[in-house]
């Protein structure tokens, strides 16, 4: 009777020892991202979220394709890596890799809980779910090289950027298919609708990329990519540069950003006098489309596309000058060649406008 007695009064300790393993279960492991919570924070910058999103398949996956904004760290070294993890151990970290069937990102998670870091979770539909979800991954500079050195890797190189950009300098090998023209240049792309499509532009800041990938998917094309970095990052990391108009410019002046200057073109120096002195009888205008002019925009600029330009021609021509702008220029040089055909006199801001939170803005 006194065992049974004895086992009695040790049941509730018993019970309180097993609620608290399996809570302790569950704390350890790290929580599940799911896709729509992960689109939302990587539609900010790592900057902007505060978050940083980590690769754990091999370099060699990682480069051919990624989520946007993420570092490689494969699990396989991630022991010896341990120094890419931030100083802040409450930042939100949040690991994938090749879907559910894969289990590199949940071993990467717990590993950098057992570091001490807290806030960790698991995409674990990772790179498939991404794909299938109709976003287009990124790619690394040394995946166009890839393709650009093996003639057994088949994949198009897409410049989405302006043909005035375009002819200055691109990648080698890339086709000019600007956004504002895919619909007539879509003949352009290669019949076969599984071929690996790389869009480029202007850089992280230029949008005509990820545009230009999602009019591809909307034709039906099933593997676009983005090479965020874009012509920016290619002058950057690769010694390999191609001018269309002038061979007598060497790669070395291309690189460092010597090149001729076209038509109607305003470089960063003029267009901040311009924009200091605001001449009465000049007409700054915005291209781009209105919700981006409604977000921010150069103060005292109208919002006009260029394909608005013929019904607003008189009152375009009632100034002596007018200087286009958009975020990279890329939209801005082509809706130059329509200023022109209209005979009014003017250039475009072939730069970058960084729009910032305080309502200013800094030319690039």
């Amino acid at each position: 009777m006194k065992e049974y007695r004895s086992l009695y009064l040790l049941l509730p300790l018993i019970l309180s020892i097993a609620f608290t393993s399996l809570s302790n279960a569950s704390v350890n492991e790290p929580a599940e991202m799911p896709l729509d919570k992960l689109e939302s924070i990587l539609a900010k910058t790592p900057e902007e979220g505060g978050y940083l999103l980590y690769d754990s398949r091999s370099e060699s996956k990682y480069v051919s394709g990624h989520l946007p904004w993420a570092n490689s760290l494969p699990y396989e070294t991630m022991e010896d890596e341990l120094e890419k993890l931030p100083p802040d151990y409450s930042k939100p970290l949040i690991f994938y890799c090749d879907g559910k069937s894969c289990d590199l990102s949940g071993k990467a998670a717990k590993l950098a809980m057992e570091e001490g870091y807290t806030d960790v979770s698991v995409f674990t539909g990772g790179y498939p779910a991404w794909k299938e979800a109709g976003h287009s991954p990124w790619v690394e500079a040394i995946y166009i090289e890839g393709l650009i050195d093996d003639p057994r890797l088949v994949g198009i190189v897409v410049d989405s950027r302006s043909p005035v950009k375009y002819m200055a300098g691109t990648i080698p090998g890339a086709v000019n298919i600007p956004l504002n023209f895919m619909e007539e240049l879509k003949g352009t792309l290669p019949a076969d609708k599984n071929v690996d499509l790389i869009f480029f532009c202007g850089g992280y800041k230029c949008d005509l990329s990820h545009k230009s990938a999602a009019a591809a998917r909307a034709l039906g094309y099933a593997n676009t990519f983005i090479y965020a970095e874009g012509w920016p990052g290619w002058k950057e990391r690769s010694s390999r540069a191609f001018i269309m108009m002038n061979p007598k410019i060497t790669v070395d002046a291309l690189v460092h950003e010597i090149a001729p200057k076209f038509k109607g073109e305003i470089r960063k120096g003029e267009f901040q006098r311009i924009l200091d002195k605001r001449p009465q009888d000049v007409l700054i205008v915005d291209v781009r489309p209105s919700e981006e002019y409604a977000a921010g925009h150069i103060e005292g600029a109208v919002n006009i596309s260029d394909v608005e330009f013929e019904d607003n021609v008189d009152m375009l021509k009632s100034y002596s000058s007018v200087i286009l702008y958009c975020n990279a220029g890329n939209l801005a040089s082509v809706a130059y060649f329509e200023l022109e055909y209209l005979g009014i006199e003017g250039g475009y801001y072939n730069g970058i406008v960084n729009f910032n939170a305080d309502g200013s803005i800094t030319l690039e």
